[in-house]
C-alpha cells in the first residue's frame, strides 16, 4: 500500500491519499499544517520486510528524515520525518491508523492435541456410560426372572434356587446404587473436561483469545481463521 501524504491549504490539516483514491482521509486539527508542505509532498509505502519507502515526490518540496534531507530512503517508525521548510513532523501514530495491518498467521498444532484429548475422552466417557447402562439393564430382567420363577414355583424351593433370587436382588441393589455415585463422579468429570477444553481450545492471538466453541478441529482449519480476529491459523510440519 502507498500513501500520497500532503497538505490541504484550506483547511491546513494533512490529506493522505490510500493507493491512488481520489478522497483523501485527513489527519491532524486544522490550521496544524504549514503553507511549506505541498499538496503531494511524499509517498510512503510499506515493505514486506516491516520498512517503508519514503520518496519525495516533487524537488521542489522538502522532506527530511532525522533532520537529513532526503529524496528516497527506507524509514522506519523510530525515524523522524519532516516536511517542508517549516519542519512539519510526520506523527507516525495517525499514519498507522491509515496502514492496514498485515494479518497475523500463528501456529495452532496444539490446538488440534486438545481437540483430539478432548473428543477423545468424551467418547470414552460415552461408551463406558452406554455399557453401564445395557449391564444394569440385563439386572432387573434377571431379578424379575428370578422372582416369577420363585412365584411359580419353576426350580423348586431348593437352597440353589433361594442363592439365585438372592443374588439377583443383591447385584439389582448394587449397581443402582453404583450407577448412582458413577453418575455423579461421571457428570463431575464431564464439567471439568469442558471447562478445561474452554480454557486451553482459544485463539492463540493473545490479543483475541477467543473460545473456538465446539466446532472439530478440522472444520476450523477449514476455515483457516479467527472467525474475530482474523488471525491465520497454520499447521506445524512435523
Amino acid at each position: 500500500m502507498e500513501l500520497i501524504i500532503g497538505g490541504d491549504h484550506q483547511t491546513f490539516r494533512l490529506n493522505v491519499f490510500v493507493d491512488g483514491q481520489k478522497r483523501p482521509k485527513t489527519v491532524g486539527q486544522p490550521g496544524t499544517v504549514p503553507l511549506s508542505v505541498s499538496r503531494e509532498h511524499c509517498s510512503l509505502e510499506n515493505c514486506p520486510d516491516g520498512t517503508f519507502l519514503l520518496r519525495n515526490l516533487n524537488p521542489r518540496n522538502v522532506t527530511f528524515v532525522n533532520g537529513v534531507r532526503v529524496m528516497q530512503q527506507q524509514v522506519t517508525q523510530q525515524d523522524r520525518i519532516e516536511l517542508g521548510g517549516d519542519h512539519y513532523w510526520l506523527q507516525w501514530d495517525e499514519l498507522m491508523k491509515i496502514f492496514p495491518k498485515p494479518q497475523l498467521v500463528m501456529d495452532v498444532t496444539h490446538l488440534a492435541d486438545i481437540w483430539n484429548q478432548y473428543y477423545t475422552e468424551m467418547n470414552r466417557m460415552t461408551v463406558s456410560e452406554k455399557r453401564f447402562n445395557a449391564m444394569r439393564g440385563i439386572l432387573p430382567v434377571f431379578t424379575m426372572g428370578a422372582i416369577a420363577l420363585k412365584m411359580a414355583g419353576i426350580g423348586g424351593d431348593g437352597l440353589m434356587m433361594t442363592m439365585v433370587y438372592v443374588i439377583a436382588i443383591g447385584l439389582s441393589l448394587f449397581f443402582c446404587v453404583k450407577a448412582f455415585i458413577d453418575a455423579n463422579k461421571l457428570t463431575k468429570r464431564r464439567e471439568e473436561l469442558k471447562r478445561w477444553f474452554m480454557a486451553y481450545y482459544r485463539c492463540p492471538n493473545p490479543e483475541c483469545n477467543r473460545f473456538l466453541g465446539n466446532k472439530d478441529f478440522e472444520l476450523v482449519m477449514e476455515d483457516g481463521m479467527c472467525p474475530r480476529c482474523k488471525t491465520k491459523f497454520v499447521m506445524a510440519e512435523y
